[in-house]
Order: structure tokens, then sequence, then C-alpha cells
């Protein structure tokens, strides 16, 4: 089992997306959500070596049969349950991908004092198939947090390292 960042006087934050991170465009599945198990080893590496919470900014937040889904799986391997989801921006249950960034900035702004509020974490990682960076809005909080995964080969042991290299950084 890795160590806890909270017991190092840490805490770290991963946001993470799903289609695209834990299952590749290129998995077939007749299931409607469905999470490719050697993505999910890699994403319990990540885990398991930051201690760091989970924070739901996928698609997958809005359905409420998908979190109990994706909790049942992180159940099954040992990873811990969703901590929390960012916001649907959106005044529908659809959800603009380009309002993702916003959500983030808005999750860090309300729930963290990473911006002066309530839970502190010392550091926090992005993780999506979305092209974040490219976005405008709140660019600046997403420089050096954000790790791009190719949807084709998901979350791999490269991109694992990579976070990893995020959130110990002090």
């Amino acid at each position: 089992m890795g160590t806890s960042n909270t017991k190092k006087g840490r805490s770290t934050v991963i946001f993470l997306d799903i289609d695209g991170v834990l299952n590749k465009h290129t998995d077939i599945s007749e299931q409607k959500y469905f999470i490719n198990e050697t993505l999910l080893e890699n994403f319990k590496q990540l885990v398991d070596r930051t201690g760091s919470k989970i924070v739901l900014s996928s698609t997958w937040r809005l359905s409420k049969p998908a979190v109990e889904i994706l909790n049942k799986t992180f159940d099954e391997y040992g990873i811990p349950r969703i901590s929390s989801k960012t916001s649907n921006i959106q005044s529908s249950s659809s959800c603009n991908f380009s309002e993702r960034p916003e959500e983030i900035y808005l999750w860090l702004k309300i729930n963290t004092d990473y911006f002066d509020k309530k839970i502190k974490i010392t550091n926090f990682v992005i993780l999506d198939d979305m092209d974040l960076i490219k976005e405008k809005s709140f660019a600046e909080y997403r420089q050096g947090h954000f790790v791009k995964i190719d949807p084709v080969d998901g979350l791999t042991k490269e991109k694992v390292a990579e976070a990893i290299k995020i959130l110990e950084y002090v």
C-alpha cells in the first residue's frame, strides 16, 4: 500500500475524467459504462503512491448509475471512492466540454485553500483526454497541473509517472 500524503502533511487531489482515461476509445464493450482493467490498475498505482483524493470531473458525474458503478469498481480494486464531483455549470443535464476547466477552477475555489478556502491541499493534477491547456478560460491555474491522456492509449504507466511527479512536487 502507498503512503498517504495526509500523513506527510500533504493532501493532493486528482481531477479524474473517465472516457479516454480509464477506458480507451478503441475499447469495445456492450456495457454503457466500461472501465479497462489494465488502465484501472495503472490508476490504482497512482492513488496508492500519492494517497490523493479523487474528484470526478468526467461527464460520468452527471449519472448516478455511472458513479455507483465507478465506486463499486473502485471498491473491488481497493481504490478509495470518489471524494467529490465538480459541479455542472450548465443549466441542463447535458455537459459542455469547454466548461470543464471552469468547473474544476470553481471546485478548487469553493472547496480548497488552494484559493484560501476550506480543504488544505498542497497540489492537484487533472487527468483528461481533452486538451484543457488549449481552453482559454482560467488557463493560469492549470499550468503544471495537467496530464493530457491520449484516448487511444488511456492512462499509461508513463502518464502515471508524470502525474506522480506533479503531485509530489513541493
